[in-house]
């Protein structure tokens, strides 16, 4: 995530979604303590979304990947409510096989043990299906379902939806592509009939609520306010990959 005192914007930053590049094009605007994410502690961070912090900025800048409720909780409540937050989701479907396929990729990932051992995608995703869906609808809703990012732009479209978000801001900024992706293939062919309804179903809150249909793009309204079943929030502690 990012946070900009000076132009009081959050980046909400939902992991593979193309959020690297947005980092690297705006992250001069915040200051030097708020900017390094490589500074990290042995201590874990906001293991409930509720739990006190020592430090707000200590949270911003040890925990990547933080949920808009995980950083309002963390920051000072006038600095939060003052900020535009905006937020970057991907289809559902290719967000699947982009983790996957970064998780193997990449010795570095926490679990890439773990995916790889899973032997193949089909395998992997009925895991993840069954055992651990956190929704990209958790990072810029709160639990309650009451949205708490202003912004919200589509990875398919990064380019123009960042443009239209940075004249929201004030800002003149071009997005650098930064992180790409090896992958050479496209998503749809990791996926039998099967496999794509667990995803369907399983990912249901977040197509239906940024617009996905059947892995296309459509024209929707993001509802303010989510009317989601008990138990849909979950955070990066809750996940099992």
């Amino acid at each position: 995530m990012l946070y900009s005192p000076s132009h009081q914007f959050i980046f909400v930053h939902i992991y593979k979604t193309g959020g690297e590049s947005v980092m690297a094009a705006l992250r001069k605007y915040c200051p030097v303590y708020l900017r390094n994410r490589y500074v990290r502690k042995s201590v874990q961070l906001l293991p409930a979304v509720a739990q006190p912090m020592i430090d707000w900025r200590e949270a911003l800048v040890n925990r990547q990947h933080m949920t808009a409720e995980q950083i309002r909780y963390a920051m000072p409540p006038d600095l939060f409510e003052a900020a535009v937050k905006f937020a970057f989701v991907r289809n559902p479907w290719d967000w699947q096989v982009s983790e996957y396929a970064y998780a193997c990729q990449s010795k570095a990932h926490p679990y890439h043990e773990q995916v790889r051992g899973f032997g193949n995608f089909k395998t992997y995703i009925r895991h993840k299906c069954e055992n651990d869906t956190r929704l990209q609808c958790s990072f810029v809703y709160d639990m309650t379902g009451a949205r708490l990012v202003q912004h919200v732009g589509r990875f398919e479209t990064l380019n123009e939806d960042f443009a239209r978000i940075c004249t929201a801001l004030g800002l003149d900024e071009t997005l650098p592509h930064v992180n790409a992706s090896k992958r050479k293939r496209d998503w749809r062919t990791y996926y039998d009939d099967t496999t794509f309804d667990l995803v369907r179903e399983a990912y249901k809150l977040d197509i239906e609520t940024f617009g996905y249909g059947e892995g296309g793009i459509g024209d929707v309204a993001i509802p303010d306010r989510l009317d989601a079943p008990d138990g849909w929030y979950k955070t990066q502690n809750d996940e099992v990959t």
